[in-house]
């Protein structure tokens, strides 16, 4: 798992190991460009998973906006509608 910076890690490196099954998962929050280009490697890399860079915890506001956004996207599932909360792989998150 990388939340640190995106230039710490060999992405390519990365990539291949899991391609390999060297490495059974990865998670990334931070990459060398962001947006992550829609061609990116990353993006088609088996076992891992690319977040938005939010690995954040702000103390004041992050439990209860991320809870809210949860239970949003909870109730317009049940409901059959569409998820308020989606990603949105043209707008790079």
């Amino acid at each position: 798992m990388n939340i640190g910076r995106g230039a710490l890690l060999d992405d390519a490196a990365l990539c291949d190991a899991l391609d390999a099954g060297r490495l059974g998962g990865a998670v990334l929050d931070v990459f060398p460009v962001e947006p992550l280009p829609q061609g990116h490697r990353i993006w088609r890399t088996r076992n891992l998973v690319a977040t938005p860079h939010l690995s954040c915890d702000d103390p004041a506001s992050y439990n209860d906006r991320s809870l809210a956004i949860l239970t949003a996207n909870l109730r317009a599932w049940r409901a059959g509608e569409a998820l308020p909360n989606r990603v949105d792989p043209a707008r790079g998150y």
